[in-house]
């Protein structure tokens, strides 16, 4: 009985029950993201438009962690980014860089310090904004929309 049920849903939905119900669950978490103010990629910083682009990820990986299964629930090594920034950072690219723990001016490339760029690679946070205000310096309007 209960394999007719699951296909009678599967059709009033135009598509697996499982399928839709995980997708509910990713818009929920979306909208009230959304309403905590809680819309920033945790990898770039910034704005995470779509529920299409959302994604969930651990800050520290989860599986190298001392206890691997609290890391896993625990909330607060759970962020939001946009799902090409989350793929990115566990795809491996910019591996090299990501042992390194000092930018080049000497500032800590911690979690609150670097920012993530869509190659894969990590800048320095301090090094870009005193970049931009150098160049805001010298053009007034450097940077900054109509």
């Amino acid at each position: 009985m209960s394999n007719e049920n699951n296909k009678r849903k599967d059709a009033l939905l135009g598509e697996p029950h499982g399928t839709a119900a995980g997708r509910l669950r990713k818009l929920i978490i979306f909208d009230l993201a959304g309403r905590l103010g809680l819309l920033r990629c945790h990898r770039c910083a910034s704005a995470i438009e779509s529920p299409d682009s959302f994604s969930i990820e651990h800050v520290d990986s989860w599986q190298s962690a001392a206890d691997p299964r609290a890391s896993f629930f625990d909330m607060r090594n759970i962020a939001f980014s946009h799902l090409v920034c989350n793929v990115r950072a566990s795809s491996g690219r910019g591996e090299h860089n990501k042992r390194k723990t000092l930018c080049v001016n000497g500032h800590s490339l911690d979690a609150a310090n670097t920012l993530l760029r869509q190659d894969g690679h990590r800048d320095c946070r301090a090094c870009n904004t005193n970049r931009m205000r150098e160049e805001r310096r010298r053009d007034p309007s450097y940077g900054r929309t109509a």
